[in-house]
């Protein structure tokens, strides 16, 4: 899974956001439990604007490492933007 998130980092890099979503997804088949992968995928998701997936990906992140300060703050504005404030 190390050099499936290699790949797509680098296609995030170079702005190929829907491969990098690919490869983090493909990298999380075989390592469902990866904060880091799931932070990622949100973040990539962010870049083509899909809100709803990337908060999806960040609440999974959040939820196997709940103490990732980042992912929190990422929840908490795309919940703020939706207009969710109780959640």
């Amino acid at each position: 899974e190390e050099i499936l998130e290699d790949i797509a980092s680098t296609y995030e890099a170079i702005g190929k956001y829907k491969l990098a979503i690919k490869y983090y997804k493909e990298s999380l088949k075989r390592d469902p439990l990866s904060d880091f992968t799931w932070l990622s995928l949100g973040e990539a998701y962010l870049k083509i604007n899909e809100e709803d997936k990337a908060l999806d990906a960040f609440m999974n992140a959040f939820a196997i490492d709940n103490e990732m300060i980042e992912t929190e703050e990422k929840i908490a504005d795309l919940l703020f933007k939706q207009e969710k404030y109780e959640q």
